[in-house]
């Protein structure tokens, strides 16, 4: 037991579940929603324990010495490279879902009672150029030490996404 890194083990483990916030908004676009729950209950427990299968796998792999994150502790090689080159090429198109549950809620704080118009389009893109902006700027100046950054994220923001928030809107919605 590491005492020392057991809370950023906390926040990262909570971070692992940040898609959580899409849970509702792709709940009210989906088209067959009896199906929603089974769908999200089997994606959630494949999720979790893929995640724990790889973690233990890596974990009995290369031990304590494991990297922050496991591409800094593969050696360097083109197969890694290109895994490498892979994963950010997955993540990339990703950004926009991961943003829309933020851009959603920016939209209808400053923009719904704006008529459609060249206007308010400008203004959404505006919103959606500067978050992306903001997350950039973060990694620039965090890029070092990003799993504290990562840790810290998920302990202020993914926890209560995940085991509060969820609770409040079912006991509001009874």
């Amino acid at each position: 037991f590491n005492q020392g890194g057991f809370l950023l083990t906390v926040g990262n483990s909570m971070y692992t579940f940040e898609g959580i916030a899409l849970v509702v908004p792709l709940y009210q676009a989906a088209t067959k929603k009896t199906k929603f729950n089974r769908i999200l209950l089997t994606s959630l427990i494949s999720y979790t324990g893929l995640l724990v299968v790889f973690g233990l796998t890596n974990y009995f792999a290369y031990g304590a010495e494991v990297g922050q994150t496991i591409t800094l502790s593969l050696p360097s090689t083109v197969l890694v490279d290109v895994v490498v080159l892979l994963y950010v090429t997955t993540l990339i198109p990703s950004s926009p879902l991961q943003l829309f549950p933020a851009v959603k809620t920016l939209d209808y704080i400053f923009c719904a009672n704006m008529e459609k118009s060249w206007k308010r389009t400008w203004i959404k893109n505006g919103m959606r150029m500067a978050s992306v902006s903001v997350v950039i700027l973060i990694a620039a100046i965090f890029g070092s030490t990003i799993d504290k950054v990562v840790s810290v994220n998920g302990s202020l923001f993914i926890t209560p996404l995940a085991f509060i928030f969820p609770p409040m809107f079912e006991l509001k919605l009874d």
